[in-house]
């Protein structure tokens, strides 16, 4: 069974799981392959939908894995840059808190938008651009794929062992 929290997916028996991949030749390497291609995939999907400027938010999405004696226990990918949650998720009306941006410190906000100085009392904020969700949702069938094929090598290899 598994459950949806704040840092990811929990599947009960996943640990216990790993430790029987990682310890049987015949499924860890197909599942590492997949596991490996399927986070791949996902940055290389993130990497299309991402949203181009400058392009450094676009070149900083990455693949992170925790390895556990050669195999990935998790994969974390995504950007690093201090602005891609804001990108993602929005910001002032169009963000998680529904609400204008208005200066904290001063009367006014001020700030330079292709080379005009402006100065105004609050502003609505930024329609998100969900990069990373579509990214992942484009993902989803060839991950399937990915895995299908791993049990597939599986299924193969057990047949083959004797």
């Amino acid at each position: 069974m598994a459950s949806i929290n704040p840092n990811g997916i929990d599947i009960n028996g996943l640990a216990k799981l790993q430790r029987k991949i990682k310890d049987d030749k015949v499924i860890g390497p197909p599942m590492k392959r997949a596991m490996m291609r399927s986070a791949f995939t996902v940055e290389r999907n993130a990497k299309i939908e991402a949203p181009v400027d400058a392009g450094r938010l676009r070149s900083d999405i990455k693949s992170i894995f925790e390895m556990r004696k050669s195999f990935p226990r998790w994969a974390r990918i995504g950007p690093s840059v201090f602005y891609a949650p804001f990108v993602e998720f929005g910001t002032g009306i169009y963000g998680p808190l529904h609400r204008r941006i208005v200066p904290t410190t001063k009367k006014a906000l001020a700030f330079t938008w292709h080379g005009v100085r402006i100065v105004v009392r609050s502003v609505k904020g930024m329609r998100p651009r969900p990069f990373m969700a579509k990214g992942v949702k484009r993902s989803r069938g060839p991950i399937r794929v990915e895995f299908d094929r791993a049990m597939a090598d599986i299924e193969k290899a057990w047949a083959t062992r004797g």
